[in-house]
């Protein structure tokens, strides 16, 4: 059985921005499989995955967007910051990192 699952690219996956992915997500959560999260750069700018993103982050144990796409997710203006809000937007337990870049 599968222990962890990865979703890379989400906001470059915009048919998978659905009910279904929210569901198969939970479903794997409460079977106990670990899940992570990288959303990639959202070039249509609204950063949220057609509104099903902030259900995704409830059932990460790690999401790792980088600084700009941290920053388009949450608004925050530093990196920092985006780690504030990211984390109170995940459930307790849960892992958020945000890479930037040659800097770490």
């Amino acid at each position: 059985a599968q222990r962890h699952v990865h979703v890379g690219g989400l906001f470059n996956m915009p048919n998978m921005h659905c009910r279904d992915l929210l569901d198969l997500l939970g479903a794997l959560h409460a079977a106990g499989v670990t899940l992570s999260l990288d959303t990639q750069f959202d070039v249509s700018g609204a950063w949220d995955g057609k509104g099903c993103l902030p259900e995704c982050l409830g059932v990460m144990d790690v999401f790792m967007p980088n600084e700009l796409e941290a920053a388009g997710v949450t608004g925050a203006p530093t990196p920092e910051a985006a780690l504030e809000v990211l984390c109170a937007r995940m459930r307790p337990g849960a892992l958020a990192l945000v890479k930037v870049g040659a800097r770490g």
